[in-house]
């Protein structure tokens, strides 16, 4: 991924301005559903930061030798989010840009249909 410089001074501002909030509610200066009004707010924003992040290039990617973060902040970049059945296995995992999504040649694929676009 290829992060916006306007980017992380935004996350910068989200995140202090959640903080601020954070003490303030800890004060007592302001109440529990504005501090979950505001938290809602900037979670918000920082979805759509992700959103306009581009992704330049997705390198061949080797799972196994991947830390588990590493792999999970690579997950997070790309899919919105992951659906799960009632056994916990994936039913879904719609793409935060499908347009970068590439279908798979191979017949005996079992992904295309779990990633949808």
């Amino acid at each position: 991924m290829e992060l916006a410089t306007g980017n992380a001074a935004e996350r910068v501002r989200l995140a202090g301005r959640r903080e601020r909030f954070a003490e303030m509610y800890g004060n007592g200066d302001v109440t529990r559903e504005r501090f979950e009004e505001v938290k809602a707010e900037v979670a918000a924003e920082l979805d759509k930061l992700v959103a306009t992040e581009a992704v330049v290039a997705v390198p061949p990617v080797d799972w196994e030798r991947w830390s588990a973060p590493d792999l999970n902040a690579y997950m997070r970049a790309i899919l919105a989010s992951v659906e799960l059945g009632a056994d916990m296995r994936p039913t879904g995992a719609p793409w935060r840009n499908p347009a970068l999504r590439r279908l798979c040649d191979d017949p005996a694929c079992t992904h295309c249909r779990v990633l949808r676009a």
